[in-house]
């Protein structure tokens, strides 16, 4: 998990969500379940969704393909992904469809978590593969992570907004009331260009998807 925080570092460096992903190999004896070699790590990754303007560039997905290309394989069950944020649908489908054997996530995800907080993907009877899943290991070093990153991008939106709109004195009433209306226009119209200029890192789907992760009431789990 120390990885996979690394690699949500370099995430937020990069203007991406910090979110970052590690794959463990350990191969094991079939029948006695015993590890047949050292565990190692095969792949590792952190979003790229904005960069690679893709959809699926969740750092666990990439991780996890990129495991497959390490393996020559795709099924990955004698592997570990470790990832600090609970996987969603998508990324839980693929540990799914790849037989992963565990999947251990630092903070939930209060709005798209597949692994616990709204979808248990993990045990569900009805699909042909359940594997293990360890949640909130380093869960408070991964919820500040995205509380500020997301509170750093919503001060340089308004840092922006202030810039824009530029001191307000000295207005002459009646006669330029409609233009300070264009003008309030302009300023919001000047606020998106300039925010997303800014490299507004991630998406409003991922901003909304983290919010509550750094909102969490109560304490965390230890």
């Amino acid at each position: 998990m120390a990885l996979a925080v690394e690699e949500a570092r370099a995430a937020a460096d990069a203007g991406e969500v910090p979110i970052g992903a590690v794959v463990v190999h350990e191969p094991m004896d079939r029948a006695t379940r015993r590890p047949l070699a050292e565990p190692r790590v095969i792949a590792r990754a952190h979003n790229r969704r904005e960069t690679d303007r893709d959809p699926a560039g969740h750092a666990e997905f990439l991780a996890m393909k990129e495991a497959a290309r390490a393996l020559d394989a795709w099924r990955l069950a004698d592997c570990t992904v470790y990832v600090t944020l609970e996987p969603c649908l998508m990324c839980a489908g693929l540990m799914h469809q790849a037989r992963v054997a565990r999947c251990v996530y630092g903070a939930p995800d209060q709005k798209a978590g597949a692994l616990g907080t709204l979808y248990r993907i993990h045990e569900d009877g009805r699909l042909n593969h359940q594997f293990e899943v360890t949640p909130g290991v380093a869960e408070g070093e991964c919820v500040g992570l995205l509380r500020d990153f997301f509170a750093a991008r919503r001060a340089r939106r308004s840092r922006v907004i202030a810039e824009c709109e530029g001191p307000r004195t000295g207005a002459v009433p009646g006669a330029t009331s409609q233009k300070d209306g264009a003008s309030g226009n302009a300023t919001v119209r000047a606020d998106d260009t300039a925010g997303n200029g800014a490299g507004d890192a991630a998406g409003d789907a991922a901003d909304d998807a983290a919010s509550d992760v750094t909102t969490v009431a109560g304490p965390l789990n230890e």
